[in-house]
């Protein structure tokens, strides 16, 4: 125990950051302002706030500034990795104050910990402690972010059903990911252990009540029950009945209104994901082939339809997995990126033949 706090103290002291580094470790462990925050993310407690903050710097003081910076690039097995898992990251739980930001850091964490799967794989480091200690971490963290996400369907349907629509999707990339890398490695282990990874991400899903759409039918239905039977009211009570259909209809009319509104609203949140996808595509789309970018914006295309559909379930679902897809063109070589996309495109032409099959039984 004592060689390992000599080797990290003696890494701690050979780390020097830039200004630009300090500003990005800064927004690392803090987080980093945006225009679009969530309200309930200004709605903290005053006494969380009141002891996190020191209980950060305190974490500088003691392991250094470097040392934090360099922790959040640490891979299973490397020795500042101890320091990313069981520091830093209790660390940014503690300062995600509203439920929405407790779901979004869990989502976040099993986004890293698939992404560090992921490099390994690519370098042959994945064995078999290293994914029995991934499996156990995602497993937590997944949990974690469930159970915040059924919280919050309880009072915002909509929130809960696009937090649990982007930690899905994101499962369902990283897993396709880890299944490619994994058959493209020439490494055994790394070749058994993705694949075994890849399994369990896949059958990690979130709860079909949470990720589905709410559609307030019942009460529309209820309303509209309601405009029948004060037509079919008795003549004697006709004032009464007349009172009660103009209600009626008018209640019908804002549940529809508000189930306009909230369709427009997640149309928006669907376009700007779609956006924020291309702009990071148009980052690197020199880098790959003509085959692949065209590839890439008939995806592009067909999330668009979806929108304009109406069906911003499947839009979103469809931009996370883009967006994750892209990433890994970005970071690995080869043409990752296109086979990814392909494979997708297999199985939904496989699970739409298996849906036609089912429905013509």
């Amino acid at each position: 125990m004592k060689r390992q706090l000599h080797n990290l103290r003696k890494e701690a002291h050979q780390i020097r950051l830039s200004h630009a580094e300090r500003s990005r470790m800064s927004q690392h462990i803090f987080g980093e302002a945006t225009a679009d925050a969530s309200p309930y993310s200004v709605i903290y407690s005053w006494f969380s706030l009141r002891f996190a903050m020191p209980m950060a710097a305190a974490l500088m003081v003691v392991l250094g500034t470097g040392t934090v910076y360099a922790a959040g690039g640490a891979l299973p097995g490397d020795t500042l990795y101890a320091v990313k898992v069981s520091v830093t990251e209790p660390m940014r739980e503690v300062l995600a104050f509203s439920q929405t930001a407790k779901a979004d850091f869990h989502t976040n964490v099993v986004q890293e910990r698939l992404e560090e799967a992921e490099t390994l794989v690519s370098q042959g480091r994945l064995t078999e402690s290293t994914t029995k200690a991934l499996e156990e971490n995602l497993n937590k963290h997944v949990a974690a972010a469930q159970t915040i996400t059924k919280t919050l369907a309880e009072g915002d349907p909509d929130t809960a059903a696009d937090m649990a629509t982007a930690l899905d999707s994101s499962l369902s990339a990283h897993g396709a990911i880890l299944a490619r890398l994994g058959d493209d490695s020439e490494d055994d282990h790394a070749r058994q252990y993705s694949a075994r990874l890849a399994l369990n991400v896949g059958m990690v899903r979130i709860p079909q009540e949470v990720r589905e759409e709410k559609q307030n039918t019942s009460t529309i239905h209820s309303a509209t029950s309601l405009v029948q039977t004060a037509q079919t009211i008795s003549e004697p009570t006709l004032v009464a009945g007349e009172t009660m259909r103009k209600d009626a209809e008018q209640e019908e009319m804002e549940q529809r209104q508000s189930k306009d509104r909230s369709l427009l609203k997640r149309k928006e949140k669907a376009s700007g994901q779609l956006a924020e996808v291309r702009k990071q595509f148009e980052k690197t789309k020199d880098s790959f082939g003509s085959s692949t970018a065209q590839k890439v914006e008939s995806r592009f295309q067909e999330i668009q339809q979806q929108i304009e559909a109406g069906n911003t379930a499947d839009a979103l679902r469809g931009g996370v997995e883009l967006y994750t897809f892209i990433k890994a063109g970005q970071k690995f070589n080869g043409d990752i990126l296109e086979r990814l996309i392909i494979g997708k495109d297999n199985r939904q032409d496989k699970e739409g033949r298996e849906n036609a099959d089912g429905s013509d039984d």
